[in-house]
């Protein structure tokens, strides 16, 4: 009964109702012991299906808000939980801190400033994603130029509702070496070669 407002099931084709899902979602984490067995299995189902390397992207915000948990706590909580993992599996992971475009400036800030503080061999960089229409690439540019200057890796979902200018935009201002799904990206050969 849960299926049809977590996933996608009939619904008609829409990014909105696509991203609406992930906010029902968030009302899971209740507890550090729930965060933590969501980041353990999700590194133990990968290993059973023979993946040796996993990067998994988190937003800090989604798992603490509900709770009104401390950022730096949830951070801590999937760290452990995927290097536990790792030591039982085998399996390598990493962490990418996912910043929500939909979030005020200043949150951004605050997960740069986690993922600059808790940068080591776990967690390796940043990702911005979720409404591009709305959220513009070109208001994170200042967290995302301090990331990069402290080491961190940047991933940016881009493309994904909007056209290939969308793209263009988000490698012109966060400089990232991957974009996320940027499936749009293949109506401009221009923005195909940067």
């Amino acid at each position: 009964q849960l299926r049809p407002y977590v996933q996608v099931t009939n619904d008609p084709p829409d990014f909105h109702r696509f991203l609406e899902k992930f906010k029902l979602l968030r009302h899971f984490y209740t507890s550090k012991e729930a965060v933590q067995r969501i980041a353990h299995e999700a590194v133990v189902d990968a290993a059973e299906d023979n993946i040796q390397y996993l990067e998994l992207r988190f937003n800090p915000v989604a798992l603490a808000r509900v709770q009104e948990f401390p950022l730096l706590d949830v951070v801590e909580w999937v760290v452990e939980a995927v290097q536990e993992a790792e030591r039982e599996t085998g399996t390598r992971v990493c962490l990418i801190l996912q910043i929500g475009r939909d979030e005020p400036l200043d949150v951004a800030e605050q997960i740069v400033d986690l993922a600059i503080d808790t940068h080591g061999a776990t967690v390796r960089g940043i990702d911005l994603a979720g409404d591009e229409a709305s959220y513009p690439a070109r208001h994170f540019s200042r967290p995302f130029a301090r990331a990069r200057q402290a080491g961190l890796k940047i991933t940016a979902h881009a493309g994904e509702a909007l056209g290939a200018d969308s793209v263009r935009e988000t490698l012109r201002y966060l400089h990232p070496q991957r974009i996320g799904h940027g499936i749009h990206v293949v109506e401009n050969s221009d923005v195909v070669r940067m």
